[in-house]
Order: structure tokens, then C-alpha cells, then sequence
């Protein structure tokens, strides 16, 4: 928490920061073994992480709070001071935008993955209709449009 000048005198201000350690798809065999489900028994021995994994675990618990939100402290040089010996790729930045990445053709291919029986299950009023849980689209199809028969 900081103060600064502005037009109506002081002003308060806040910063915040976090790091997220992703494991990207086409990384290879240097990925995170699956983890028990957070509702496993008591007792239920977790596999031991990728000795990566347990590397980036280890050096990112040394950033301190301050270090996160230091003006002068870009994150391309934080990664740097963290990651130098395994070298760091930075991603050009992306801003973070809702968007949803539903159409009819994937929906399609959705319901046809379904058994015939399950699809003629789905119909009501003489349609199937699939509303994305995401961005709320409807999407509307005719029996006909899977199962040619009917």
C-alpha cells in the first residue's frame, strides 16, 4: 500500500503480484505426474513431483512479497534472478480477456459423441438444445442433423 499525489490530494493506492508455474503441453516428458484427487483417503501416498517441477517449487519459495510488487523490479528480471541457470523464455504479454471459444461445429461434434440413444434423450420439443456454461449461447439442432433415420 502506497500513497501518491494526484489531482485531489492524496491518493492511496495498492499493488499486488503473483507468479504462476505453468506446464505447457508440448513441454515433453518434464511434466507434473497426476495428483490424487483432493478427496483421497487419509493416508493415500502422493507420487513424488518431476525433479522440474520440485526445482521451480523450491526456487520460486524464495520470492519475497516484496519482490512481487516492486515497481522496479520488471518480471523478465525476477524470472531472470529465479530460472538464469535453466535459461527463461518470456512470452510476448496477453491481456486477459473473457472469451469464449464455443461454435456450432464444436458443439456439434460434442453431441455426436453421444450414443444415438443418449442423443434421443436430449430431445426436447423436438430439438436438442446445448447452452454453453461458459458464455451462456444456445445452440439449437435438429434429431435429423445426427441420426438421418429419424
Amino acid at each position: 500500500e502506497e500513497y501518491i499525489a494526484g489531482e485531489a490530494g492524496m491518493q492511496r493506492t495498492w499493488r499486488a503480484g503473483g507468479l504462476l508455474v505453468q506446464h505447457l503441453p508440448k513441454a515433453g516428458t518434464e511434466g507434473s505426474r497426476d495428483l490424487a484427487p483432493g478427496d483421497a483417503p487419509d493416508g493415500t501416498v502422493l507420487p513424488e513431483p518431476h525433479e522440474a517441477w520440485a526445482e521451480a517449487r523450491a526456487l520460486t519459495d524464495t520470492i519475497g512479497d516484496d519482490e512481487l510488487v516492486d515497481r522496479m523490479l520488471s518480471p523478465e528480471r525476477l524470472l531472470f534472478r529465479l530460472f538464469h541457470e535453466r535459461g527463461v523464455r518470456v512470452f510476448d504479454a496477453q491481456d486477459v480477456r473473457e472469451h469464449c471459444t464455443c461454435s456450432r461445429a464444436r458443439i456439434e461434434g460434442i453431441v455426436k459423441s453421444f450414443t444415438m440413444e443418449e442423443r434421443r434423450d436430449m430431445v426436447e420439443d423436438g430439438h436438442i438444445t446445448v447452452t454453453c456454461e461458459y458464455c451462456s449461447t444456445s445452440y439449437r439442432f435438429a434429431p435429423v442433423e445426427f441420426d438421418p433415420a429419424e
